[in-house]
């Protein structure tokens, strides 16, 4: 299920014991001042896992989008998605923030990354 037809869809599951969706996305990133931040966007996926009892769980991934365009944009969203199964795939669990950046998912900190 996604928020509108602009959202791509991205979907992953090994068919037994995860399912991930993008829900939302991409995104404008605010700042904690409502200003819209450049460079960033965010997409929000939602995911199941039987062996971590997760029925459903949000986890928002912030991109860094400098030098992005729209389809580099939703190949990062991909990228990011296949990461986040292959952590699924391994049994583990994701946090509910996680920042994108050429490549590397990593956990998100606002207070290095605005």
């Amino acid at each position: 299920m996604r928020v509108g037809t602009r959202t791509p869809l991205i979907t992953r599951s090994d068919g037994m014991t995860f399912h991930l969706y993008l829900y939302s996305g991409p995104d404008t990133w605010y700042g904690k001042s409502g200003g819209i931040i450049a460079g960033r966007t965010a997409s929000t996926y939602f995911y199941a896992s039987d062996p971590l009892s997760i029925e459903r769980a949000p986890v928002t991934v912030i991109f860094r989008t400098t030098g992005l365009n729209g389809r580099g944009v939703e190949e990062a969203m991909r990228d990011a998605a296949d990461q986040m199964a292959a952590t699924l795939s391994a049994g583990k669990n994701l946090a509910t923030a996680l920042y994108y950046d050429g490549g590397d998912l990593s956990l998100f900190d606002p207070a290095v990354r605005p």
